[in-house]
């Protein structure tokens, strides 16, 4: 008889053997906006720049239009460097919903690894914020988690379809055994 492996770190370290994914998400996209709406304006200069490039070398001084240039290069080169750690610690941050708790992992590729875990059993209260038109358009907003245990409360920003995953905490902590409510 074969043995069935455990659940034990199967999907994330520090899950429990009988820990359920029951859900995750990332940030909205919007986030996002202001790194493409950058990136579009920058595009339209380097376009500009290109077409009427021959223009602008007869027209400046070479030795000053090209210092300039290398020093664009140099602004792009770092705009790519710092788009690219933007987009991936966008999608290394999760937010993880388990039958048991809430991990919050925040990490980027060289200085952040953080992780931070509200068992469900301290939740007191969770409240829905979409404030606006563009929380409402695109769907998404904020929760607020009240716990019982201390005076501290948890915002969880930026929450694609916060309804979906306001029923989804209320469910799993409605699920629990034995469930106290202080």
């Amino acid at each position: 008889m074969l043995d069935r492996p455990s659940q034990k770190d199967l999907h994330f370290r520090g899950q429990s053997p009988n820990e359920i994914i029951l859900g995750f998400y990332r940030q909205h996209w919007t986030t996002l906006l202001p790194l493409f709406a950058t990136f579009a304006v920058i595009v339209v200069v380097f376009s500009f720049i290109a077409i009427n490039f021959s223009q602008l070398l007869a027209s400046h001084d070479s030795s000053f239009f090209r210092f300039i240039a290398f020093f664009t290069c140099l602004l792009l080169l770092y705009f790519l460097h710092h788009s690219f750690l933007v987009l991936a610690k966008h999608h290394l941050s999760v937010t993880i919903v388990t039958n048991e708790r809430i991990i919050i992992v925040h990490r980027s590729l060289f200085l952040i690894n953080e992780m931070e875990m509200i068992d469900l059993r301290h939740i007191q209260e969770v409240k829905i914020f979409q404030i606006g038109v563009m929380q409402n358009i695109f769907r998404f907003g904020s929760l607020h988690i009240i716990l019982s245990t201390t005076n501290e409360n948890v915002l969880l920003e930026f929450v694609p379809n916060p309804d979906f995953h306001f029923r989804l905490i209320n469910k799993a902590q409605q699920a629990l055994p034995n469930r106290t409510v202080s």
